[in-house]
């Protein structure tokens, strides 16, 4: 999975003409997620969004957000669970 969001200051407008899906993963329990970037207006960062976030499965707000590519050799995106 690659992980943009953690270092790179990418907003949703940049999400979006990269191709890319907006992510989410507990930091707790792990879950794994799929969120729709067009929730948000382009200039949101989306290292930002995690932190108004709580996960679903356990409550936490320990909840991180990035940028997910497909996966470079098969074309896949990554698996929820991963």
């Amino acid at each position: 999975m690659t992980l943009l969001g953690e270092d790179i200051p990418m907003t949703i407008g940049e999400l979006n003409a990269s191709g890319q899906r907006l992510g989410l993963k507990c930091q707790d329990c792990h879950r794994f997620r799929y969120m729709r970037a067009a929730r948000y207006p382009v200039d949101t960062k989306i290292a930002v969004i995690g932190g108004t976030l709580r996960c679903a499965q356990c409550g936490s707000k320990n909840v991180q957000t990035f940028a997910v590519a497909r996966h470079a050799e098969t074309g896949y995106w990554p698996a929820e669970g991963n």
